[in-house]
């Protein structure tokens, strides 16, 4: 409790200085921007630097707008101290995350905590004494703590969200595969049925004509056996032609071929 009390008396004095705001930025900054001068690129009025020089840049609109708001929060988070430190911490997150997307990075804490402390012992003067700076120091640990948790579970989200934005992507690719490869499934069944069923009617038509050959050879090769020519002549038969019926039955009889043929359609026919 003594220490809160140091803090709070102590920095009633920082208040107490005209436009407190702005002085405190400027040593604040300053300090930052000597123990690590490549922070200067990580804000918006760090072109300036480039372009004018040191004393132009402390006094541009932009950078006198940021240092105010700094010490503003930092005056914020000194009232809230107290029994309940949940407002204050969930305060502190919330700022912690913010800083992440700027590129904040742990190191940088320990930088601006040496940076303020070298801005309340210029400030305070005489009234910088070792339980102050005990206080303070205190102080700075548990909001520089609180912001990198912030910083760490913002970090933590983020990843989860990517990797699940991920899952969702690759679900939705794997989705989209399998919808392909099933519609090119059904396109491929869909013909080979057409194929079957031109097959099927191309081998039916075949059959047919097949079948139409059969029966004509045969009516022809009845008209051979059966020696239909002869009796197409006349219904008496002589003598003579009787012998050479005899005859042309005996030599087509002898053609093995014929025979074979003869059966060939037969078993055709009866199918």
């Amino acid at each position: 409790m003594l220490t809160v009390r140091a803090v709070d008396e102590s920095w009633l004095r920082i208040r107490e200085i005209p436009n407190y705001e702005q002085v405190a930025g400027q040593i604040l900054f300053r300090k930052i921007f000597e123990l690590a001068p490549a922070a200067l690129g990580m804000y918006q009025f760090g072109s300036e630097f480039e372009t004018g020089t040191e004393d132009e840049l402390y006094q541009h609109p932009v950078f006198l707008g940021h240092a105010k708001a700094v010490v503003q929060m930092l005056d914020l988070a000194i009232n809230l101290l107290g029994p309940d430190m949940d407002p204050v911490t969930v305060a502190l997150k919330d700022l912690g995350a913010r800083h992440t997307v700027y590129g904040v990075l742990p190191p940088h804490y320990e930088i601006v905590g040496q940076a303020l402390l070298h801005t309340l012992e210029v400030a305070l003067g005489d009234g910088w004494t070792d339980t102050v700076k005990e206080g303070w120091i205190g102080v700075y640990t548990f909001v520089s703590t609180a912001m990198m948790e912030g910083a760490e579970e913002y970090l933590i989200e983020n990843m989860e969200e990517e990797q699940a934005e991920k899952s969702r992507q690759e679900e939705a690719t794997r989705a989209q595969a399998e919808e392909a490869i099933t519609d090119a499934k059904a396109r491929a069944a869909q013909a080979a049925k057409k194929k079957g069923v031109q097959f099927d009617t191309a081998h039916s038509l075949a059959e047919k004509n097949q079948l139409l050959v059969v029966k004509r050879s045969r009516k022809s090769l009845n008209r051979i056996l059966l020696g239909n020519s002869f009796h197409s002549r006349s219904n008496i038969s002589t003598e003579n032609e009787i012998k050479k019926k005899k005859i042309l039955n005996s030599r087509i009889e002898k053609r093995g071929l014929v025979s074979w043929l003869d059966n060939a359609l037969n078993i055709s026919r009866h199918r």
